[in-house]
């Protein structure tokens, strides 16, 4: 599996992105569903990860970095995200209760939220 190239706007050169959605144009083929034209008002996510962690300390508590996620929005810019596995795995597990959630309590407007629950 090779990495992702570098997006134009990354803010930190010493990352090796390893996703990115949508998925640059010359990786995917003809005809798939993640093909597409950047047009303005488009957001770019990217996730890599970092050749070394990055700690540091806050309020006493030792963190340590070694992953990052960044979105990039014609309404917030860049945003990059320094963060490790539990932070992805929080996110995803909050994002997946989230969408059940969304299923749940708006099923008229978010039909496809109630068919992905396990």
């Amino acid at each position: 599996m090779s990495d992702y190239p570098r997006p134009r706007c990354c803010p930190e050169p010493r990352c090796r992105p390893i996703f990115q959605r949508p998925a640059p144009m010359f990786l995917v083929e003809p005809g798939d569903e993640r093909r597409r034209d950047d047009h303005p008002g488009d957001s770019i996510f990217c996730w890599g990860v970092m050749p070394d962690p990055i700690t540091f300390v806050y309020d006493g508590n030792e963190h340590t970095n070694d992953l990052n996620a960044c979105t990039v929005t014609p309404l917030k810019g860049l945003v990059r995200f320094m963060e490790n596995k539990d932070d992805w795995w929080l996110m995803e597990t909050g994002y997946r209760q989230a969408r059940k959630r969304l299923g749940l309590l708006y099923p008229e407007r978010y039909p496809d939220c109630i068919e992905a629950m396990p």
